[in-house]
């Protein structure tokens, strides 16, 4: 059994005054929500079978959907007993649930028929639906942009399917805060949208919207002034910031002048930077507002020596090994992210923290230790201040170079309007990170307006263009070499395509894989693959020429299908079997079409990879598709990792 370091909210984490391994702390985000739908399920089954309850009057929706919507709200009365407050929220929150779906006229009505008898009776109305927005005063930015911040929370709700919206008042009124901060994130400081105007048709149920918009002027970024200690002078400062200062002026680009410029200084040993940027808006020039950035750089640090504490049976020098030739070199944070990294990869933490510490002068000395138990108990005081519930509302991204900002902001457009959710950021981060376009990403919440959370993300490409080869020796096919050019972020869109040529003394082959892991900005992955070999096989030579079309989809954490086509066309080019019958066809083609199914219950395939392992693939080859032969082959794979 491995033992490693125990932290009190089981996360893996790297204390930095500098840097952070990921944006969102969660403790095992996965286990709280099955723990949350666990709670919600048995909700949902206490309040089905409730008899304490009775809707009369409802068209629009059964009896189900309506004690699914209030659940949480009738369990309550079933735990703590009925009273006219309780029943007064049922009534209000049954009036909430079919105004989200259109009845602006709904009217909700309760008797407490006894103690432990609750009537609801229904007028529903009609149910209006949203037929146009319009939006009076935008000249700089397009309506359509403009309606999808507009609808965007009655949209979460429905299917992009769906032509046609309800209308709902209080998601217009929410769309126009999102439409107001689009304004500002794009420049607008002074952008002002006033509150909806409707207009209902008096021989439909039928609601047109007009949206007032005052623009205002659109703000950039002017001159840059750096003073303090500047060290390398504005000349070299100011590349740092050039693409942030090609966009629109905001507050939250300028508060990210000082992250960049620290992390310059940084990691180039000047460990005590402090970097404070201030925009002045109201002294701006034909739109353009001059930043003023005050710069202490402090002094340059240098590596001094490493303390261990907290390790029970691994060897101190497991760790300080790693550090040893770090001594008297210049202090780097990517450095230390990379030590970080080495070490986690063994497997031997749960958490590590590295705090450089200054000593003598400018020196620094590395503590690492765990968050370590007393006695073998944690005494835990917990304290709970609630707040406000937030809702997430727009998305900055910084620091990418040649990846267009579109490849992160579209995995966050579907939140707009959400309730925050860490483990909805955590799932989003570990789907960026998977694609391999990032070293470093940073997802920091940042209340905005009252009770709204901007999402401001800094990102650290890694290189997307990859070369490598390879030599060996197989004893059917004797020697063999490859070369593989790859490009994971084609034209700056993430897309990789890779193209592989592989020699050897019976074959030779070409590929070319072209992979979008959010295809037309879904959640499906695409595949397509291109391919053409020979192989000299004992007694005959082979021709083969194709392509593999794959679209799957994650179902569930553990469960993600697949529909898959593939074409080949195949050739026998030389042959001394003899007679000919026993060769077959010569020439054929061969055209499937074919479902996989993949189970996979490992909480990760490499850190904790025991567990189940299904997987199930059906797929036919018929005529119908121009196939020479015709076949149906079902294929199921079960493992189990220790």
């Amino acid at each position: 059994m491995r033992y490693g370091f125990l932290f009190s909210l089981g996360s893996v984490a790297l204390a930095f005054e500098v840097a952070a391994q990921s944006a969102v702390d969660v403790a095992r985000p996965e286990q709280r929500q099955k723990e949350r739908r666990a709670v919600e399920k048995v909700q949902e089954k206490r309040a089905k079978h409730a008899s304490i309850i009775e809707f009369r009057g409802e068209q629009a929706f059964n009896e189900k959907d309506l004690r699914s919507a209030l659940k949480e709200e009738i369990t309550t009365i079933e735990d703590f007993g009925l009273s006219p407050a309780r029943a007064d929220d049922l009534a209000f929150f049954l009036e909430v649930f079919y105004r989200k779906h259109g009845y602006t006229k709904v009217n909700v009505h309760y008797v407490i028929e006894s103690s432990d008898r609750l009537r609801l009776d229904i007028t529903e109305g009609p149910r209006f639906m949203l037929q146009t927005v319009v939006f009076d005063g935008n000249t700089r930015e397009p309506a359509d942009k403009l309606f999808e911040y507009m609808v965007g929370p009655t949209r979460e709700r429905y299917s992009r399917l769906d032509k046609r919206l309800p209308f709902v008042a209080a998601d217009m009124q929410e769309g126009t805060h999102l439409v107001q901060r689009f304004y500002i994130a794009e420049g607008f400081l002074d952008a002002v949208v006033d509150p909806p105007r409707y207009k209902f048709q008096p021989q439909s149920d039928d609601v047109d919207v007009v949206v007032p918009i005052h623009e205002g002027r659109q703000y950039s970024f002017g001159h840059i002034v750096f003073t303090g200690q500047t060290v390398y002078g504005a000349e070299a400062l100011r590349p740092q910031l050039v693409d942030l200062l090609q966009r629109p002026y905001t507050g939250a680009r300028v508060e990210d002048i000082p992250r960049r410029l620290e992390a310059y200084f940084k990691a180039r040993g000047y460990y005590d930077v402090k970097v404070v940027a201030n925009g002045a808006p109201e002294e701006a020039v034909g739109g353009r507002v001059p930043v003023h950035v005050v710069i202490s750089a402090g002094p340059v640090y240098h590596f001094d020596g490493v303390t261990v504490n907290g390790l029970r049976r691994l060897h101190p020098g497991f760790v300080t090994k790693r550090f040893t030739r770090l001594n008297g070199k210049t202090y780097s944070p990517d450095v230390l992210n990379e030590r970080f990294r080495t070490l986690m990869k063994t497997g031997q933490f749960n958490l590590l923290q590295i705090k450089p510490v200054p000593v003598d002068g400018h020196l620094l000395r590395l503590d690492i230790a765990p968050e370590e138990a007393v006695g073998g108990r944690v005494p835990v005081h917990v304290v709970i201040s609630a707040g406000p519930v937030y809702h997430f509302d727009g998305v900055t991204v910084n620091g990418l170079r040649r990846l267009h900002p579109g490849f992160v902001t579209k995995r966050f457009t579907r939140l707009n309007g959400k309730t925050y959710s860490p483990d909805v950021l955590n799932e989003r981060f570990r789907t960026l990170m998977k694609t391999g376009q990032f070293n470093l990403l940073q997802i920091k919440p940042v209340p905005v307006d009252g009770h709204l959370l901007r999402l401001d993300i800094s990102a650290e490409e890694a290189k997307s263009r990859e070369f490598g080869f390879w030599v060996g020796f197989d004893t059917y096919e004797g020697a063999l070499a490859g070369v593989q050019l790859g490009d994971r972020d084609l034209f700056g869109y993430g897309r990789p395509l890779t193209v592989s040529i592989e020699v050897s003394q019976r074959s030779y082959r070409g590929d070319i894989l072209y992979e979008d892991p959010f295809f037309f900005d879904t959640d499906f992955y695409f595949k397509a693959r291109g391919s053409a070999f020979t192989f000299d096989y004992d007694g005959y030579t082979k021709f083969e020429v194709g392509g593999r079309f794959e679209l799957s989809r994650k179902i569930t954490k553990n469960d993600e299908a697949a529909l898959i086509l593939s074409i080949r066309h195949v050739k026998i080019t030389d042959s001394e079997i003899r007679p000919d019958f026993l060769l077959g066809p010569r020439e054929y083609q061969v055209d499937t079409i074919g479902l996989s199914n993949t189970l996979d219950m490992r909480e990760s395939p490499y850190v904790n990879p025991r567990g189940f392992l299904v997987i199930n693939t059906l797929d036919v080859a018929s005529s119908a598709l121009g196939s020479d032969i015709e076949y149906i082959r079902g294929t199921m794979r079960v493992g189990y990792y220790l």
